[in-house]
Formats: C-alpha cells, sequence, structure tokens
C-alpha cells in the first residue's frame, strides 16, 4: 500500500522526467540524422569531383574514337559548368 501512495505522489515528477528524456533523445536523433545527410552529401560531392572529371574524360574519348572525325589533339579548358562568365 505504502509503495502504491509513493508510486501516485512520484508520478508526476516522473513522467515530466520521462518527457524530457524522450524530448533529448528525439533531439539527438535530429542532430544525428542532420549530420549523416551532411557527411553523405559531403561524400557525394568529393566522389563526384573525383571521379566525374575522369568519368566524362573517359566517355568523350570513347565517343570520339567511334566518330567519323580524325582529331589529332584536344585540350578542355575548363568545364562547362565552371567557365568563367
Amino acid at each position: 500500500m505504502v509503495k502504491t501512495l509513493d508510486l501516485l505522489r512520484d508520478w508526476g515528477p516522473s513522467r515530466e522526467r520521462r518527457q524530457l528524456k524522450l524530448e533529448k533523445l528525439k533531439r539527438e536523433a535530429r542532430i544525428l540524422a542532420i549530420e549523416e545527410e551532411t557527411a553523405r552529401q559531403e561524400l557525394g560531392r568529393a566522389m563526384l569531383e573525383r571521379g566525374a572529371a575522369e568519368y566524362n574524360k573517359e566517355r568523350i574519348v570513347r565517343r570520339l574514337e567511334g566518330s567519323p572525325l580524325a582529331l589529332e589533339d584536344v585540350e578542355v579548358l575548363a568545364p562547362l559548368d565552371k567557365r568563367p562568365p
């Protein structure tokens, strides 16, 4: 009986503590999700910067090799998306 009364007396503060703990866990989960998404975007950018230029170069070379044009020397000054205005 005493234990039941103690539980009833502490019910309000216990509930508040549980709600605060739940809110804290939700905030931490949101922060982790944001950090994960940021890391994924950074990795994607790094992979794109490192691999995309080489991939595009190889693709262009393959297409030119199959072309009836005969090119002796080709120089690419800047990617299309990074040309100065």
